[in-house]
């Protein structure tokens, strides 16, 4: 009867598109937005919905959906998972025709809404610890049975790593790298539950260990990356952090280890190159990590060395922020307190010291106001480059307590405000990279208006920090209308080892992580020749 209704409501010329967007249901780290594979699990998302599912539970509603393929009238119903008011998560059909096609759907007898989606081979998304932690995987062991992988139970070389995900789809080609080197794909294809796929791939000899070694998977067209814990014997890895085995354990268990996060951020903007001034904040946060949150500063950086681009129509809603739900994160094991560090903290340089207040797991400093300054000599940082003294005076949780770090020197281009970029040749721009380990990475935003002037168009390049350059194609340059206005933003946030770190224990022997998360920025404004 649903069908049948939806049939008379298609003729009458029903549901116009709405703003809404659907992803992987497995997540959308690497999976596109609004792409559906035969036999993927998928989740609808209506715009303006913001669901928490750490914190609500909401009642499961009726809903139905269907995909009419580009030139056709008959719709194809799918199967419902599940749905709540806003969400509805399904099954794509198997035999469904590639191309474009309109996805209809109604939740809870509200009027049917449609949106436009396209039908592809694949749109493989790899099941994870949070939207951006190490794969969920597994050591396959004798007589089927099989281990869950983790920091204290790693694969060793040899081993079969059984991974899953969804939206493998059919025909599709799956390869594999693991450390960098090639990994025998043993099995790709569907498993249960239906919408979940399954791949096998074989741990190469001579790998390089470690408890996030970069795992790169090639799934037709698509490239998914994760990483995932190998040691030549099995035995515990040595944790870039220093975390000892019983920490270790702790996370694998779905346990939490304290943190201290102290968050530095020193960025340099110029309207013109007669006016710079920088933007500076400090601030310090004690919680609790999980494994998910570890392991997501290890997350292989993508695309380095390449620029991609987007354009997107003006007002159309994007990304679904749901994406962890699915994936098993939550293990019922309550979130301890973070500790108490004392009322206050001090972070020191040569030249200054910034008191840092605070209370209940959050402290925050206040800077002097931003000054401006020519770009030949800009505004001095408050936030420095060199070596840093974080202190704090105790409390009932923690003894008196101090560690140093080293800061790099804060990012600059070289160059003039506004930046000229010629469209029609490749555009290679310079910064200070000499202060980078060959481990950080610098990423680049260029933004300016679609041609006819109707949305955005977003360059995105990815290099290292180090390099000290980086060159836009013309072929990406070319798009941008002449003599148009955009900006250039580039960012350093240096991740994982090369984080300044270090490891306190509180009054009753726990682990504190102390973690530095230092962002340095530079933006300017771009004319587009």
């Amino acid at each position: 009867m649903k069908r049948a209704a939806l049939l008379l409501l298609i003729a009458a010329g029903c549901c116009t598109a709405q703003s809404a967007s659907v992803q992987n249901a497995i997540g959308f780290t690497n999976s596109l937005t609004n792409v559906l594979a035969p036999e993927m699990l998928a989740t609808l998302t209506e715009a303006n919905l913001i669901f928490d599912p750490y914190n609500i539970t909401p009642a499961s509603v009726p809903a139905s959906v269907f995909i009419r393929p580009a030139g056709t009238t008959a719709p194809i119903p799918v199967t419902e998972v599940s749905a709540i008011p806003g969400i509805v998560t399904f099954l794509v059909p198997a035999g469904i025709p590639y191309g474009t096609a309109q996805l209809y759907w109604q939740i809870n007898g509200e009027p049917y809404q449609s949106i436009n989606v396209t039908v592809a081979q694949t749109n493989f998304e790899l099941a994870r610890l949070g939207q951006a932690g190490p794969a969920l995987a597994r050591v396959a062991g004798p007589n089927g049975t099989a281990t869950p992988l983790g920091l204290t139970t790693p694969a060793q070389p040899g081993q079969t790593v059984l991974l899953t995900g969804s939206g493998i789809g059919y025909g599709t080609q799956v390869m594999a790298t693991l450390g960098g080197l090639p990994a025998t794909v043993l099995y790709a294809g569907h498993d249960s539950p239906a919408g979940h796929d399954s791949i096998q791939i074989q741990v190469p000899t001579g790998v390089a260990t470690g408890c996030y070694v970069p795992l790169a998977l090639t799934v037709g067209q698509m490239a998914v990356t994760s990483t995932i814990s190998v040691t030549a014997d099995g035995s515990p890895c040595q944790h870039p952090f220093q975390l000892s085995v019983n920490d270790m354990k702790t996370l694998d268990s779905g346990g939490w280890i304290a943190a201290g996060q102290i968050q530095m951020s020193t960025g340099l903007a110029a309207t013109l190159a007669s006016a710079a001034s920088r933007t500076e904040s400090v601030n310090i946060q004690f919680n609790e990590l999980a494994a998910a949150d570890v392991g997501s500063y290890f997350a292989p950086a993508n695309g380095i060395g390449a620029c991609t681009a987007i354009s997107s129509q003006t007002g159309l809603i994007g990304v679904w922020r749901a994406g962890d739900f699915s994936v098993g994160l939550l293990s019922g094991i309550p979130v301890p307190a973070p500790p108490n560090p004392g009322p206050y903290m001090t972070l020191q340089n040569a030249a200054a010291t910034i008191n840092v207040p605070g209370s209940q797991g959050y402290y925050g400093a206040t800077l002097p106001a931003p000054q401006d300054g020519p770009l030949s000599d800009p505004p001095p940082p408050v936030i420095a480059g060199g070596k840093w003294t974080w202190n704090s005076p105790g409390s009932s949780d923690l003894a008196p307590s101090s560690f140093v770090f080293t800061l790099p020197a804060p990012l600059q281009i070289n160059g003039g405000a506004p930046l000229s970029l010629a469209r029609s040749q490749d555009q290679t721009f310079t910064w200070n990279g000499a202060g980078y380990d060959a481990a950080t990475t610098l990423t680049a935003f260029l933004n300016g208006h679609t041609s006819d002037g109707t949305g955005t168009r977003n360059v995105t390049c990815v290099v290292s920090a180090s390099a000290g350059s980086l060159t836009i194609p013309a072929a990406l340059l070319a798009p941008f209308p002449a003599a148009s206005i955009g900006t250039l933003t580039v960012q350093i946030s240096p991740a994982g080892a090369s984080m300044p770190h270090a490891l306190l224990k509180t009054r009753t022997g726990a682990t504190v992580l102390m973690l530095v998360s230092y962002t340095t920025s530079d933006n300017r404004p771009v004319d587009f020749q």
